[in-house]
């Protein structure tokens, strides 16, 4: 979804296609919500939290504007660095097989602080259902996390394309 917008805005994807790609992942992890609460059972999935990442109360004890920007960061830096690898792919075949390796660290990272999100796709898709199903989440609302799983992503995609567009492979 993130390397959507970022294509977009860096004229490298019509709208017409970014609209399309991001509605079908939005679509895709609806669909995929869906079936994660229909597999699984409501007291394992209410423990789980459908398996959405939230900001992690292991971490940050409290849910305050100052932990909200500091996992929004941790989600900005490793979305870089993910899309940059993605970008930087088109045109190198050694950047071509970090994409993995850096999947795996940025997981092995935040996973315990963050949840690992990248996509406010792969957000959405089980937050949604999680909100109906559970309501409540260890005393937060679902929902209350969503600045670090939209904006940090969609930023940290965005200053990839900056950098990837207009520095390491601008347009000839």
């Amino acid at each position: 979804m993130w390397t959507a917008v970022s294509l977009w805005v860096f004229n490298r994807c019509e709208s017409k296609r970014m609209a399309w790609l991001i509605g079908a992942q939005l679509v895709g992890a609806f669909l995929a919500g869906a079936m994660i609460r229909l597999t699984f059972d409501t007291e394992l999935l209410g423990i789980a939290h459908l398996g959405t990442p939230h900001v992690s109360r292991l971490s940050y004890a409290e849910l305050t504007q100052a932990t909200l920007f500091g996992a929004t960061g941790i989600e900005l830096v490793l979305t870089f660095f993910m899309a940059f690898a993605i970008f930087a792919a088109v045109n190198d075949r050694v950047a071509a097989c970090t994409g993995g390796a850096l999947l795996t660290a940025s997981v092995l990272v935040s996973f315990p602080v963050t949840g690992a999100g990248l996509n406010p796709a792969r957000w959405f898709g089980t937050v949604f259902w999680e909100n109906w199903l559970v309501g409540s989440v260890l005393g937060r609302r679902p929902f209350d996390d969503a600045l670090v799983y939209l904006a940090g992503p969609i930023l940290g995609a965005l200053l990839a394309g900056a950098f990837t567009f207009l520095v390491y492979a601008p347009k000839k």
